[in-house]
């Protein structure tokens, strides 16, 4: 029986008590960057710990995998919950050895995982840029929601939130193309047994008992949809998440000509993200079919007389506040709501969103530079007015307004409106000229550049939520 060599990057802080009281006030970064450092710091002591007590490597580069327990999981790396060291949703959550030896990790029953090579990583997928060629479609729901008054309005901070929503309104049987949907199972159960191959080899192992984690699966007459749900827009996700699920659902359907549709589900301000898969017989064997936005509401766009706008918007740029590198803007919306449930922590919004961690201060940040959020991480008059607002419409009214108040930005939003909206007619290099020309010997040019493309990407994100007349 070979010996465990396992990562975890981030550890739960769910058991330690809130700080600062956050629950009875609205606030963001409560933990310092240091903090996080420190718990990565920990972990790679613990990591090389196990690494030190095992010949994990050496099995692996001799038959490309080793079947482990939990048992040996928890005794090598110092009582670390097994749980949280096999789990890595996000292609950037796995850990540097990982990495650099082309390791993944897979359960195959309760208690035993196998960790293997996987040499192009297909245990990850690749999904389209969300910055691109990217327009929601506005979506009538089939009954009036705001008729239902235990259910969440405006900005959902939640998956199960969000699926509801997608599911109450029809938007789901819409995009399944079929009739009224039931949702029949949801939570935590035992996988059958199915033969899993292990990516890009021939070498078969069997999956039976492994616990199976599902946010919705909903039946009608013709299809059964199995729906994995995030909050955010991701780059990656692991195929596991539909893989398993699908595996379960097979046996059940044989026989019958019900049709298998598994989607990612993503919701991110207000705006949903549906991606349909094709799942081979083998765990990378997924194909995209389609992918679709849409906003629950009958008006999508928001107004863009960006010259107006400009004209009622008094202009201030503040240099105590670091310029943005937060490249989605839907993103720092979600930060804020979360912020109201007391996700205020690093490591909790790496948990919700995915990401590494330096990106939590980069997004927060993003929130005080445009006037979301004061210097002590209370909510400003102007975020609060935001979070009120219900329709995503008027959500990206406020952010215009508030891009329009930063000098670099508003001189950009007025050369966006001169290009007809075409953001591909603005150079990388004026946008890096006009954050110089207000930030002048702050950056070097490789910072310089990074900046820049946070701020096409929010020029982009204009032009997708702007009734810009293309």
């Amino acid at each position: 029986q070979l010996e465990p060599l396992t990562f975890l990057l981030i550890p739960n802080f769910s058991n330690q008590p809130e700080r600062n009281n956050c629950s009875r006030r609205i606030c963001l970064g409560y933990t310092p960057r240091s903090a996080v450092k420190k718990a990565a710091s920990l972990n790679r002591r613990q990591q090389q710990k196990v690494a030190d007590r095992t010949n994990l490597l050496t099995d692996i580069r001799r038959c490309g995998y080793s079947i482990i327990s939990a048992k040996e999981l928890e005794e090598h790396s110092d009582k670390r919950q097994p749980r949280l060291m096999c789990k890595f949703d996000f292609e950037h959550q796995r850990p540097k050895l990982f990495k650099n030896e082309k390791l993944n990790i897979l359960p195959l029953k309760r208690g035993q995982y196998v960790v293997f090579r996987d040499e192009g990583n297909r245990c990850y997928f690749k999904l389209p840029s969300v910055y691109e060629n990217r327009r929601p479609t506005p979506y009538t729901p089939k009954r009036d929601i705001r008729e239902f008054d235990t259910l969440a309005q405006g900005i959902y901070s939640s998956e199960q939130d969000a699926i509801e929503i997608a599911f109450i309104s029809s938007l789901l049987s819409t995009f399944s193309k079929t009739r009224e949907l039931i949702r029949t199972k949801s939570g935590r159960f035992g996988s059958n047994a199915f033969d899993l191959r292990l990516p890009g080899s021939d070498i078969r192992l069997q999956v039976d008992g492994s616990q199976v984690e599902v946010d919705g699966i909903f039946e009608s007459h013709d299809c059964v949809l199995l729906v994995e749900a995030k909050i955010g827009f991701h780059q990656t996700f692991h195929v596991r998440q539909l893989f398993y699920p699908y595996q379960w659902l097979r046996p059940k359907l044989q026989g019958q000509k019900k049709r298998i549709v598994p989607v990612l589900l993503c919701y991110s301000n207000g705006e949903y993200q549906i991606t349909e898969f094709a799942i081979g017989e083998t765990i990378d064997e997924i194909k995209l079919l389609r992918q679709e936005y849409f906003v629950i509401d009958s008006h999508a766009y928001a107004r863009s007389d960006i010259g107006v706008l400009a004209r009622s918007t008094v202009v201030r740029e503040q240099a105590d506040i670091p310029f943005p590198q937060a490249d989605d803007m839907d993103k720092v919306i979600d930060i804020l709501r979360l912020s109201q449930r007391g996700f205020v922590r690093h490591d909790q919004l790496v948990a919700v969103f995915g990401f590494v961690p330096r990106q939590a201060a980069y997004y927060q940040n993003a929130t005080r530079y445009l006037g979301l959020v004061d210097n002590k991480g209370q909510l400003t008059a102007t975020g609060k007015r935001l979070l009120s607002e219900r329709y995503r419409i008027n959500r990206t009214e406020q952010i215009l307004k508030q891009m329009l108040a930063r000098p670099a930005l508003r001189e950009l939003l007025l050369l966006l409106e001169q290009r007809a909206f075409d953001v591909a007619k603005i150079e990388i290099e004026e946008i890096e000229s006009a954050i110089a020309r207000y930030r002048p010997g702050e950056f070097t040019q490789e910072t310089l550049n990074r900046r820049a493309t946070t701020i096409r990407n929010w020029l982009r994100w204009v032009v997708a939520n702007c009734d810009v007349h293309i």
